[in-house]
C-alpha cells in the first residue's frame, strides 16, 4: 500500500499528499469529520448544511457551476454517516485556483431565507421520490432504524436518510448551529493525490484555507444498541407490487477491532461472493436466476452492519428468506470448505489493490481510511491477517455474529406477504408514505403457510 507525506497548516487543518506522477491532473479531497451521524434530533441538517457550503454568499449555483467549469475541473459533494467531503478533480496546473475554490467553500454558510427553502423543497422531493419509487432506499431507512434502534436514546447511525416530515423540522437556524458545531480545520483533512510535492502543496493550501478558524470537536457519542432477543420482521408496505426486496442483517465488531478481517471473511462467504453459502442454498432450492448480494459496511464508530439482500418475485420470498435464515445458522455451525476460504481470502485481499490504480480511486480509498481512523499501514495489516484466517476461526466468527436473531425487512405487498412472513416472528408493517409509521403488528404463527395466495384481497386491515 502506498505511503504520503503528511503536515499541518498553522490553524490545525491536516494536509496529506500521495505523488502520482504520469498523469496532468489531481484529485483533491476536503473532508470534514461530521456527518449524518451528528444530526441529533435533526435528521436532514448535515446533508442541507453541505449543500447550502456548496453555494457561499459569493457565487449562486450557477456561478460556482461555471468557476469549476472554467478551471477544467469537477466538483462532487457527498455527506455520508461519517463525514462531508468534497471532491475536486482538476487539471495540474490549476491547483492554486482549486485550493482557492475549496477555501471559499468552507465559508459559513450565508443563504438568505428563500433560498435555504429552495433547498429544503429539493431535499423533501428527493426523499419523496425515494419513498415511493426506490424499494432499497425503503429497505435501508427501516433496516437501520431497527439495527440501530435503542429507545429512548437515538443513536447516531439510527437514520439512514431524513424523511419528508424530518426535513419539514429542519430550520436556517438549525444549519447554522450545525456548522458551528461541526465545520472546523481541527476536524478536517486535506488529501492530494497527483503530480506535486509538499514543498509546492503547503504554500499554497495555507493561502487558500489557512483563513479557517475552528474549535475542537468532539465525535458524537456512541454506544452499543441491544441486540434483538427474538426475530422480528419490518414489513414495508408497497401494494401490489410484484417483486420483494429482501434483507436480512446483523451487527458486527467494529471496523478497527482484530476480528475485522474474520468477519470481513465471513461476509464473503455468506452472499459476497459466487460461491457463498447464500447462493449454493438457493441454488439447491431451485433458485437459480436470483441475485443475492451482501456487505460489511465499513463505519468509523461502533458496530459495523452485516447486511444480506436479494430481491425476488413475492410469490417466492417466504420460501427464499426461509433459506437465508438457513444460510446464516449453517455458517454459525459449520466451518467453510477449503476451497471457498482461499476464494474470499483472494478476493479480500485483491480488492484494496483495484482501487488505487487511478487518482480518483486512491483519493477515495485513501479519504476513507482516513475517515475511519485506520493507522498507518492498515489495509497492510489487514490484508497479512486474511492469509492467517483460518476455517475455525470464520466458524468462530459465525458463531459471535450470527447465532443472535436477525433483523429481517421486507418491502412488498403486505396484504399479500403478512401472514406467510409471520410464519418466521413477529411482523411490523410500515407505512412509508407516513414516515416509516407502524400500521400493524402481527404475532409470530408458526403454523401460518409460506405459499401466498394467488390474487391480493383488499385493502390491509388496519386493526391490531
Amino acid at each position: 500500500m502506498p505511503r504520503f507525506g503528511k503536515a499541518r497548516l498553522g490553524n490545525g487543518l491536516a494536509v496529506q499528499l500521495l505523488e502520482r506522477r504520469g498523469l496532468p491532473l489531481l484529485e483533491l479531497r476536503l473532508v470534514v469529520r461530521s456527518g449524518t451521524a451528528t444530526e441529533g434530533e435533526r435528521p436532514g441538517v448535515a446533508r442541507l448544511s453541505a449543500a447550502s457550503l456548496g453555494t457561499p454568499a459569493r457565487w449562486g449555483s450557477r456561478e460556482l457551476s461555471q468557476r469549476v467549469e472554467s478551471l477544467g475541473a469537477q466538483l462532487r459533494l457527498q455527506t455520508t454517516r461519517d463525514a462531508s467531503l468534497f471532491a475536486l478533480t482538476l487539471p495540474e496546473a490549476a491547483l492554486d485556483e482549486g485550493l482557492a475554490l475549496l477555501g471559499t467553500l468552507t465559508a459559513a454558510p450565508r443563504w438568505s431565507a428563500t433560498e435555504f427553502e429552495q433547498l429544503r423543497r429539493g431535499e423533501l422531493a428527493r426523499v419523496s421520490a425515494l419513498g415511493s419509487g426506490s424499494a432499497s432506499w425503503a429497505a435501508s431507512v427501516a433496516l437501520y432504524a431497527e439495527l440501530f434502534r435503542a429507545s429512548p436514546r437515538r443513536h447516531p447511525y439510527g437514520h439512514f436518510d431524513a424523511l419528508p416530515g424530518d426535513l419539514e423540522r429542519v430550520t436556517l437556524a438549525d444549519c447554522s448551529a450545525w456548522y458551528d458545531a461541526n465545520f472546523s480545520p481541527r476536524n478536517a483533512f486535506l488529501l492530494v493525490v497527483g503530480a506535486t510535492t509538499l514543498e509546492q502543496l503547503l504554500p499554497l493550501a495555507e493561502r487558500s484555507l489557512g483563513a479557517w478558524q475552528g474549535k475542537e470537536v468532539a465525535p458524537p457519542l456512541f454506544f452499543a444498541p441491544p441486540a434483538p432477543r427474538r426475530l422480528r420482521t419490518l414489513l414495508v408496505d408497497r401494494p401490489q407490487a410484484a417483486r420483494v426486496e429482501l434483507r436480512v442483517a446483523t451487527l458486527g465488531p467494529e471496523r478497527r477491532t482484530a476480528g475485522w478481517s474474520k468477519l470481513a471473511v465471513l461476509e464473503r462467504l455468506l452472499g459476497g461472493s459466487e460461491e457463498s453459502r447464500a447462493r449454493n442454498d438457493l441454488a439447491e432450492r431451485g433458485e437459480l436466476a436470483l441475485e443475492v448480494s451482501s456487505a460489511l459496511e465499513e463505519v468509523a464508530y461502533g458496530a459495523s452492519p452485516l447486511v444480506v439482500s436479494v430481491q425476488v418475485p413475492i410469490e417466492r420470498a417466504p420460501l427464499v428468506l426461509e433459506s437465508l435464515l438457513h444460510s446464516l445458522a449453517a455458517l454459525s455451525k459449520e466451518e467453510p470448505e477449503p476451497r471457498a476460504l482461499r476464494a474470499a481470502t483472494a478476493q479480500l485481499s485483491s480488492r484494496p489493490l483495484f482501487g488505487l490504480d487511478t487518482l480518483a480511486g486512491a483519493a477515495d480509498q485513501l479519504s476513507q481510511a482516513n475517515i475511519l481512523a485506520l493507522p498507518d499501514g492498515a489495509l497492510d495489516e489487514f490484508r497479512a491477517d486474511l492469509a492467517k484466517v483460518t476455517a475455525s476461526q470464520v466458524r468462530g466468527a459465525g458463531r459471535a455474529y450470527l447465532t443472535a436473531p436477525p433483523i429481517v425487512v421486507a418491502v412488498g405487498d403486505a396484504a399479500r406477504l403478512i401472514t406467510p412472513l409471520s410464519h418466521f416472528g413477529q411482523v411490523h408493517v410500515l407505512n412509508p408514505a407516513r414516515d416509516f409509521h407502524v400500521e400493524r403488528v402481527v404475532t409470530q404463527d408458526p403454523t401460518a403457510p409460506l405459499e401466498l395466495q394467488r390474487s391480493a384481497p383488499g385493502p390491509l386491515d388496519p386493526r391490531p
